[in-house]
């Protein structure tokens, strides 16, 4: 008989300690990550997946928000005009945001030898081609101050990066729903 209610115990208390643990997670502010075959159900980017392939991003969820990243290559060119919030960046903000998407988007790898992961050397290349990277931020004078998996701080739109020549779109929005 105890071995029967050790059983039942073990049971129904696995899983409250599981989702007791989840909810501390979610609602006492530690980002919980987020993988980009949830883009689909974010409101910003739900559209914008539909528009292209080759989809890549991650980023944290927070309770109130999440602080997303993604690279996807667009069937056709975006308007970038619409964005009326957005400014086109400066010189200096274009280096650290084509910086920041380099870090995110190439693969890790070990004693900098080893990649981590099989993503492709594309992204290297096409961040590189600054000539052709047309860049968008509603971070006007500080960009890049809000750290990737840090609880976010505002809610500015964040930052877009466009590469014609492979129609290669990156958009970070650290604020996103």
């Amino acid at each position: 008989m105890k071995i029967l209610l050790s059983v039942i115990a073990m049971a129904i208390g696995m899983p409250v300690a599981v989702i007791a643990v989840f909810l501390i997670a979610y609602f006492g502010e530690f980002p919980l990550p987020v993988s980009s075959s949830q883009f689909r159900t974010d409101w910003k980017f739900k559209t914008l997946v539909t528009q292209g392939d080759q989809i890549i991003g991650g980023g944290y969820s927070f309770a109130e928000a999440r602080d997303i990243w993604i690279r996807l290559r667009l069937h056709h060119e975006p308007d970038l005009t619409v964005q009326s919030v957005a400014e086109t960046c400066s010189p200096e903000a274009l280096e650290k945001i084509r910086t920041w998407f380099l870090k995110q988007a190439t693969p890790q790898k070990i004693l900098g030898i080893l990649p981590l992961s099989d993503d492709s050397h594309a992204d290297e290349v096409v961040l590189n081609d600054v000539a052709n990277l047309r860049c968008k931020s509603t971070e006007s004078y500080t960009p890049i101050t809000h750290q990737l998996g840090e609880f976010p701080q505002g809610c500015s739109m964040g930052w877009i990066l466009y590469h014609k020549p492979s129609r290669f779109y990156y958009e970070r929005s650290p604020c996103s729903h």
